[in-house]
């Protein structure tokens, strides 16, 4: 019994389980990590529902195939062997200074009442 338990799924384990979410999920994760940014910073657009993504068995293939555009990932799987193309859209942010709290006029500034945080590139009144 104890063989035959551990026999089971042997083998059968699947390294991306297909679907779009799934998809987009892990390409999500691997620009974050290969860009060292946040993730809440990474919008892929998934492809047409109509497309199928099928599970693999093994481990995703996931590169930017055009030199100097991060705005393409080349997603594929060796078995069964498949591969999509996905856009995808990195939100840059620039480190900013902000008052931790309203200050009377005269006050002198200290440490404590400013921080630095990251922001959307995009503000003008950084």
């Amino acid at each position: 019994m104890v063989l035959g338990l551990l026999n089971a799924n042997i083998g059968h384990a699947v390294a991306f389980p297909g679907g779009h979410e799934a998809l987009i999920a892990v390409a999500t994760k691997w620009i974050a990590t290969d860009q060292s940014i946040e993730q809440y910073q990474v919008e892929v657009t998934p492809p047409d529902r109509r497309i199928p993504i099928d599970s693999c068995e093994e481990l995703l293939s996931i590169r930017f195939p055009f030199i100097n555009n991060r705005k393409t990932i080349e997603v594929s799987c060796q078995t069964p062997q498949w591969k999509r193309y996905l856009r995808v859209k990195i939100e840059e942010t620039a480190d900013a200074w902000v008052f931790t709290q309203d200050l009377a006029e005269g006050t002198l500034v200290l440490d404590r009442h400013i921080e630095n945080i990251p922001v959307a590139q995009a503000l003008s009144n950084q």
